[in-house]
């Protein structure tokens, strides 16, 4: 999903109720891995939560 100023907005389903998360070595000076989490929403009707994005 393509946002209004350029920006995207990934929606991804995440099994068992588990958000997902990463690994990146970007926010690092050392360059040792970091763990991010993306900001989640929760919900039993995507289209809905879609249109209202």
């Amino acid at each position: 999903m393509i946002m209004d100023r350029g920006q995207w907005l990934f929606l991804l389903p995440c099994r068992d109720g588990h958000p997902l998360h990463f690994m990146t070595t970007g926010w690092t000076d050392d360059g040792s891995p970091f763990e991010m989490f993306p900001i989640c929403f929760e919900t039993d009707d995507i289209h809905t939560m879609y249109d209202s994005l």
